[in-house]
């Protein structure tokens, strides 16, 4: 298995946020708005999102949403 950088830990808090592209997606087509986009989704949802480094794989993103969601409107 190869062995992947993951993201710094200083970047991690910023990840979910718009347009926001970390120093290891460099070199990689995108724009930075996956993540956001993921969050707004699972958040509206109420899920719940989380990333962190786990070596030696490189990042993980786990997601959470229940099976039911009473919103603001109910």
């Amino acid at each position: 298995m190869r062995q992947r950088p993951g993201i710094k830990p200083e970047q991690l808090p910023h990840i979910f946020t718009a347009f926001y592209r970390a120093d290891s997606s460099a070199n990689k087509q995108g724009t930075g708005l996956g993540l956001a986009l993921a969050k707004h989704i699972i958040e509206q949802h109420c899920g719940k999102i989380h990333a962190e480094n786990v070596s030696p794989n490189g990042l993980k993103v786990h997601f959470v949403l229940p099976k039911t969601c009473k919103t603001k409107a109910e």
